[in-house]
């Protein structure tokens, strides 16, 4: 009798074993989705993405001042063409200063760096222009496919960055619409 006691006993905890082994492995599916759709939901949308990289933080300054943002912070998908710090420095004091004056043209300029929907490095290498949400088409000439991509005759330095809403691709000079020049 006392050997069918101890054996119900080891039997018992070892179900309680068990059971809870699977019920702690049936939770952890579960609790990595839940982290999952919590890390998506917390991707910084290509506004955010501007403005935490500090090589764009002309860039993301000029798309702030001239109304444009809100495309970026929206619910729209987009690709940027953003300029870099080093792209930017390129262009005299008196010529950048002469870009930011007029805030009707500095919305062109930086709407013309925008081109709707997501539009990654490899997609290029197969178009010969894309149309801007400004209105007119970024030249594209890819030579040597995806590895050397050019949009209105800038280098694409930084490519596929990632944003909640879109793509960044990083420039190595403004490109301005030809309305514009």
């Amino acid at each position: 009798m006392h050997y069918v006691k101890r054996t119900t006993a080891s039997l018992l905890t070892l179900s309680l074993l068990v059971v809870g082994g699977f019920a702690l492995s049936s939770n952890q599916p579960a609790d990595a989705k839940k982290s999952k759709k919590h890390h998506k939901h917390h991707q910084k949308n290509l506004m955010e993405t501007l403005r935490s990289n500090p090589d764009l933080k002309t860039y993301a300054a000029w798309m702030s001042k001239s109304g444009a943002s809100h495309y970026l912070n929206g619910k729209g998908t987009y690709t940027v063409f953003a300029t870099s710090e080093q792209g930017y420095s390129k262009v005299p004091k008196e010529r950048k200063d002469e870009l930011t004056k007029d805030n009707k043209r500095l919305k062109d300029i930086m709407k013309y760096s925008m081109v709707k929907g997501n539009v990654h490095v490899a997609d290029l290498a197969d178009k010969r222009s894309v149309a801007t949400v400004q209105g007119e088409s970024l030249m594209v000439d890819s030579k040597n496919g995806a590895d050397a991509v050019q949009v209105d005759g800038a280098l694409l330095t930084q490519t596929d960055i990632k944003a909640a809403n879109g793509t960044i691709h990083v420039i190595d000079f403004i490109v301005v619409p030809e309305r514009g020049k």
